[in-house]
């Protein structure tokens, strides 16, 4: 009961951690890409990936360069190119639905904001502009708005992160979520009718949660175990839900052991993908669905990896 326990805290504290990391970004330079000349092959190094709308590349964040900054690479490994260089560090990275502008984490004046730049690293745009500290963007289907989290602050402490969703020129502020708990990693619907995320208000345990975009009251919880759900994502045709969970973590130690999962967007026929037994997480759906990309620490540090949606075929993504 005493290691159940230590697993739970340090999951949290982890979270915790892993948040504040995203935070710990500092000023953004408005400067283009860097193409990066062929070399050896390498493996890409990162975390974050998430498909482009056309299938044929995906960005990341790695810091292969000495700071968090974003990537984007052809899905056969092929013509890396760096789309920010502040030498401090960038994450995140969310593609429109369009594939023309690329969502972000970056800093200014010392808080983290929510950018936006086109898909050649340019026009870089801070859409959020507050100062408190902003993280996990997504993007409505039509394009028009942008879901992502906030640290919400009370009695001189933080208290948790809320869901907002905003207008990409940075108007029409919206709260969707006010429960003093730690809201995490919102992903629109494909009919923008709904918007999936994980959240701690059931207790120490991060669940998985779908709220109505018409009326955000409205949430309805999808999983239910006394471990922690993280990074759900829709499938392109809206029937499956992929995520990340500690929920079969076996280990005596105390590190939490991080697996992807598949399941019905009710929340049913949950199938595990992975069993590497360390950190797999950040899943995201090819556009046709047939294949999910995520990272992982299985070999010692954070590569990324692509697996067919039923979990089999995995492979680590290399530079070529």
């Amino acid at each position: 009961m005493n290691v159940y326990k230590n697993k739970i805290f340090v999951v949290i504290i982890s979270s915790i951690i892993l948040t504040a990391l995203v935070f710990c970004t500092r000023r953004e330079e408005s400067t283009g890409p860097t193409k990066f000349d062929s070399g050896p092959p390498l493996y890409a190094g990162g975390k974050h990936p998430t498909w482009s709308p056309d299938g044929r590349r995906f960005a990341f964040d790695s810091n292969r360069s000495g700071n968090d900054e974003i990537y984007v690479i052809n899905i056969d490994g092929t013509g890396l190119i760096r789309l920010t260089r502040s030498g401090s560090g960038n994450t995140s990275p969310a593609w429109s639905p369009d594939g023309s502008r690329i969502a972000y984490v970056a800093n200014t004046g010392g808080n983290d904001e929510i950018y936006i730049m086109n898909r050649y690293g340019i026009n870089k745009t801070n859409v959020t502009n507050n100062p408190i500290n902003d993280a996990h963007p997504s993007w409505s289907p039509d394009g028009s708005r942008i879901v992502f989290t906030s640290i919400k602050e009370g009695f001189n402490h933080i208290t948790g992160m809320e869901i907002y969703s905003i207008n990409i020129d940075g108007t029409g502020l919206v709260q969707l979520t006010d429960d003093f708990h730690w809201d995490l990693d919102p992903a629109w619907s494909l009919d923008g009718s709904k918007i999936i995320f994980a959240s701690s208000k059931g207790g120490l345990n991060t669940d998985i949660y779908v709220l109505n975009t018409e009326n955000p009251l409205l949430q309805t919880k999808i999983t239910n175990n006394f471990e922690q759900d993280y990074s759900p994502s829709w499938s392109p045709d809206g029937t499956k839900i992929v995520f990340s969970s500690t929920r079969d973590d076996n280990n005596e130690s105390e590190t939490p052991n991080l697996e992807i999962y598949v399941m019905d967007a009710d929340g049913s026929n949950i199938k595990r993908l992975t069993n590497s037994l360390r950190h797999d997480g950040s899943p995201s759906w090819s556009p046709d669905g047939s294949q999910i990309i995520f990272e992982s620490d299985r070999n010692g540090s954070f590569e990324i990896y692509i697996m067919n949606a039923d979990g089999s075929n995995q492979r680590q993504q290399v530079i070529r």
